[in-house]
């Protein structure tokens, strides 16, 4: 299973209903009342906030079997967050934990790009010429960055990744 929960800020707002097990969210602060205003609270309206829960599977038909299962947790970086997990798997044959451990980018307004600490300065450099404009944004593990969980099967083998940058851990049971 992948999952993307957006409950809000620092996982809701930690009411839970005894004997239904979880949380409410704490999000509507981001939406508003003004229906032709973007994030309105009415049916059918769009919203800031992105999941992206993802199955990657290989094969075709009856030979389909399940590769990858990832999600992210932190607004605008998680489409980020899960972009380079698949690919860090697939066209880099990383292990789960080596992608999510990768400083992140995200695309920003205005067509720069927002970086997290990490990358190579000698390639930020050679990009910076060729017209590219970046935006550091932080330290590695600020908060904001996608924070990731992601499950990768193959080989009669289970390995999983959980992100540092945020406490918490991954596990597989059978």
């Amino acid at each position: 299973m992948a999952v993307t929960q957006t409950l809000g800020t620092w996982g809701g707002n930690f009411y839970v209903t005894p004997g239904l097990g979880f949380l409410y969210n704490d999000k509507m602060r981001s939406h508003g009342t003004d229906p032709g205003r973007y994030n309105a609270r009415i049916p059918y309206a769009r919203t800031g906030t992105v999941i992206a829960p993802t199955l990657v599977f290989r094969g075709t038909g009856a030979d389909r079997r399940p590769l990858l299962a990832v999600g992210a947790a932190g607004n605008a970086w998680i489409t980020s967050a899960v972009y380079q997990a698949v690919v860090g798997v697939i066209d880099h044959d990383m292990s789960p934990q080596e992608v999510l451990e990768m400083p992140r980018f995200l695309p920003s307004g205005g067509g720069g790009v927002s970086l997290e600490a990490g990358f190579a300065p000698e390639t930020i450099r050679r990009l910076e010429t060729m017209g590219h404009r970046f935006n550091r944004i932080s330290l590695l593990g600020e908060l904001r960055m996608g924070y990731g969980a992601a499950v990768l099967i193959g080989d009669g083998r289970v390995r999983v990744g959980g992100d540092p940058r945020r406490g918490g851990g991954v596990a597989v049971v059978r």
